[in-house]
């Protein structure tokens, strides 16, 4: 749901005020794709999720794996059915 509220912000069917809410409260969340070369690059700010997950079950974040753990799990979930994940920008809580 989040990817594609994303989505629609990106592609203008939500209009500009509504586009703005999700920009501003929703942390980036995208359908995984192989073109997405930016999550090899910067693991540490990206979580994958599995987009009917719960509870998180099946959770990644990139900053808790090395380089290899990182790739080698992102090779396997791009071996699954098209929009079976997605990434999200990880953000740090506020204390």
């Amino acid at each position: 749901m989040l990817a594609l509220l994303w989505k629609f912000a990106n592609d203008g069917p939500l209009g500009d005020d509504n586009a703005k809410l999700v920009k501003e409260w929703i942390p980036e969340t995208y359908w995984l794709s192989p073109a997405d070369i930016e999550i090899f690059e910067d693991r540490r700010q990206w979580v994958i999720k599995p987009v009917n997950g719960a509870c998180g079950r099946d959770v990644i974040c990139g900053a808790e794996l090395t380089e290899k753990e990182w790739a080698d799990k992102i090779e396997l979930f791009l071996s699954q059915p098209e929009r079976s994940y997605v990434r999200q920008k990880f953000i740090l809580p506020e204390i």
